[in-house]
């Protein structure tokens, strides 16, 4: 580029002397050409905005798209010229062609400016002519319109019905811009979507076709994700066609393909995930720092473990660590909670940064990083204050998972911060009363009051009446979970427990080993003898023994004994399960 920036030395010069002569065909060429040869001289576009300002009312509507996209292809912000065609080009906007329309929209979208007078005229405008547009114009305004952040619903519709006449004849990196400027503006439209699904599946199903490149492959699978959309015979395409293309990633589309695919729960694609793992492990050190986050959370999400990548990413973590926003602090954290790694100096250097920056954190940012430290058991004495000062003048704010994710974070670390806890009581029992907290959010919260030893009586009532109505939500461990919590807090409440009981008894064969052990703790606990359900519980346990660990055989055997209850099968079972776990201890130690 240099030499041929030496070789146009004399025409330059040459162009600077006469600029004022130039006519608008004359000045929309020179800018076209610099722009083609990517020669930015800032003198020469000084130079070349000013004459443009002079004769701009001569400049016919193509010129005008023309200059303005020469300064956007050069990525020249020259406001005052910027500015006057902006106006002139919303004063003139239906003298446009549709090729000029799409030039323009991109050209402002290249440019970063967001003008919604000039947007809604190039929109309305585009609409008369948009049948007429070829793939690229059509692909082009897609783009420029979700880049610029413009959901114009009439303008999108007319963009599907004229992709789709064509569709065949986009080239993929057209297809694929398409997809990513809906998913962009979230904005679905069924057809269009089954129509770049099928097209695009039959081209990487296609022998010796190889159109698609790497940031095609990320983009329709970021979009795909983006809208929710499963599309298998699509993401199996992908999955094959895409594995060779992974080495050619950049940083961000790697750190895309990852989230897509963790935002699907695309958990059976091993090999693909092993080529975006290997990719990104050689790339590391060029991630941005939110790529990064993003890449933890997508394979901790897939619960893919691939430790020299997740060493490899701790070291990086640890290293940038004081550039993180508090968004990047929580999602790395609770990446690594998600997976049950304790890398302690990864969580320290998350700690100290976290309680540096405690005041920009979110209610989720705060209900994550406590999640995220109690599952990995770690009892974080200072960042636990830090979170508890700044959560209860912000308690409000939290919706009913955030408060339920950190009631339970503060209990299992056992840290009973009594002020926060009656802060989220407060909050916590307007929300469960006001319809909008989910079973898990029920049973977390009434779980944590009850390991904290803390009756709040409005809480529980809350809990009880919401409870009742969405028993048929709890999932067992829900279930065992309530009752556990009424049994720890001895609090003998008829309807809940047998709305309990029954949901257990239809549920019986989904509890696991603990589920039974603290149902069967709860009932004792609380004197309730349901003998429909002890029964079941006993015939369950016997079939689950080999999955007791030895504190449910012990709370087990202590129900059976408290309720005075004759089943010799079952005790018999226990005995040998603990027996056996006796032994197996002696032969271990």
């Amino acid at each position: 580029m240099a030499g041929l920036r030496s070789q146009l030395a004399p025409v330059l010069d040459l162009a600077l002397v006469h600029m004022t002569e130039f006519k608008p065909y004359n000045l929309a060429t020179t800018s076209w050409s610099f722009a083609r040869l990517q020669i930015h001289d800032q003198r020469m576009l000084q130079c070349l905005a000013s004459a443009v300002l002079q004769r701009l009312s001569e400049c016919d509507t193509r010129r005008l798209s023309r200059i303005v996209w020469a300064f956007a292809k050069l990525s020249e912000h020259d406001w005052p010229l910027l500015d006057a065609i902006s106006a002139m080009s919303v004063a003139r906007c239906t003298e446009f062609e549709g090729q000029d329309l799409a030039i323009s929209a991109w050209s402002w979208a290249k440019l970063e400016v967001r003008n919604e007078q000039l947007l809604g005229a190039i929109s309305a405008s585009v609409m008369q002519t948009i049948g007429d547009l070829g793939p690229q114009n059509v692909a082009n305004l897609a783009w420029a319109f979700a880049s610029l952040r413009f959901r114009d619903a009439p303008l999108l519709n007319a963009i599907a019905a004229a992709a789709m006449e064509s569709l065949p004849e986009f080239i993929s990196q057209e297809l694929a811009n398409t997809a990513w400027a809906f998913a962009k503006l979230h904005f679905r439209h069924e057809p269009l979507r089954t129509a770049i699904s099928t097209e695009a599946t039959l081209r990487m199903s296609a022998e010796n076709y190889d159109d698609f490149d790497a940031m095609c492959f990320a983009s329709i699978t970021w979009s795909f994700a983006t809208l929710g959309c499963m599309d298998q015979p699509l993401l199996d395409a992908i999955a094959r066609s895409a594995e060779r293309q992974i080495p050619q990633c950049r940083t961000q589309e790697l750190s895309n393909m990852a989230w897509s695919l963790a935002s699907l729960m695309i958990c059976h694609q091993e090999p693909l995930l092993e080529s975006i793992s290997r990719a990104a492990l050689a790339k590391l050190t060029e991630f941005q720092l939110q790529h990064l986050t993003n890449t933890a959370w997508a394979f901790a999400r897939l619960m893919f473990l691939d430790f020299p990548l997740l060493n490899a990413m701790s070291g990086q973590v640890q290293a940038r660590i004081n550039f993180f926003d508090v968004q990047g602090l929580s999602n790395t954290v609770w990446a690594w909670a998600k997976v049950l790694i304790y890398d302690e100096p990864l969580c320290a250097a998350i700690s100290s940064a976290a309680i540096q920056k405690i005041s920009e954190f979110t209610s989720q940012e705060m209900g994550n990083t406590s999640w995220a430290f109690a599952r990995l058991s770690i009892k974080d004495e200072p960042l636990v204050e830090a979170i508890a000062s700044a959560a209860v003048p912000r308690i409000s704010a939290f919706n009913s998972q955030e408060l339920s994710n950190t009631a339970f974070a503060f209990a299992t670390v056992i840290v009973v911060n009594e002020q926060l806890m009656e802060a989220i009581a407060g909050e916590a029992t307007e929300k469960i009363n006001a319809g909008v907290a989910d079973n898990q959010a029920l049973s977390n919260t009434a779980w944590a009051f009850a390991k904290c030893e803390l009756l709040n009586v409005p809480l529980q009532e809350a809990i009880s009446a919401a409870s009742i109505g969405k028993i048929s939500e709890f999932v067992p461990q829900g279930l065992s979970n309530l009752a556990w919590a009424l049994a720890r807090l001895v609090l003998s409440d008829p309807p809940l427990l047998a709305a309990i009981a029954d949901e257990s008894m239809a549920k019986l064969h989904r509890l696991n080993a603990q589920d039974l052990s603290n149902t069967f703790w709860a009932l004792a606990k609380l004197e309730m003898a349901h003998l429909p359900l002890l029964d079941a519980i006993s015939h369950e346990s016997i079939q689950k023994i080999a999955e007791f660990n030895p504190q449910s055989i012990s709370n087990s055997a202590w129900a059976l004994a408290t309720l005075l209850l004759d089943d010799e099968p079952l005790m018999a079972a226990f005995a040998s399960a603990a027996l056996h776990k006796i032994q197996n201890f002696g032969v271990q130690s």
